[in-house]
């Protein structure tokens, strides 16, 4: 029983020496593809129209949205020129205002009230009764005031 155990063995080990030779010499067996059926000429044909007519209509849209963002980019330079000449002269003017000198708050109570006394004004109301006389004063004499009157007097109408 043992030979023929062992001679079973061999000769299986044989036939599988075998395949394994034959399967290196051999094609592997796979599925063939199924291929798709021939499509007409005339069909062929017009999806290529189509697709040349998706392609030029792509081409001028992005041609269109190009130039309208074209105009807005020179647009938003414009804009950004304007705001960077804008806070050119106001870093200018900011450094002018912070050369100037002012006046305590002291001071120009001191001033005032030397005001007041020599008007005389005792009020509030007072006070601006003779700011508003000493302003028609001066744009009466540069001309202002009339337009300034007409103004008033097209209001209450």
């Amino acid at each position: 029983m043992s030979t023929s155990i062992v001679s079973i063995r061999v000769e299986t080990i044989v036939q599988i020496k075998k395949a394994s030779a034959n399967a290196a010499t051999e094609p592997r067996h796979t599925r063939k593809a199924v291929s798709k059926p021939k499509r007409p000429q005339r069909v062929i044909l017009l999806l290529i129209m189509i697709m040349g007519v998706v392609l030029t209509t792509n081409m001028i849209v992005n041609r269109k949205i190009e130039s309208e963002v074209g105009g807005l980019r020179n647009k938003i330079e414009e804009r950004f020129e304007k705001l960077n000449s804008k806070i050119e002269m106001l870093e200018k003017k900011l450094g002018e205002l912070g050369t100037m000198e002012f006046v305590s708050t002291e001071d120009f109570n001191k001033r005032f009230d030397d005001l007041m006394n020599v008007m005389g004004a005792n009020s509030l109301d007072e006070t601006r009764l003779i700011a508003r006389d000493m302003l028609k004063k001066k744009s009466g004499e540069l001309g202002a005031m009339k337009f300034f009157e007409e103004r008033r007097f097209k209001k209450k109408l």
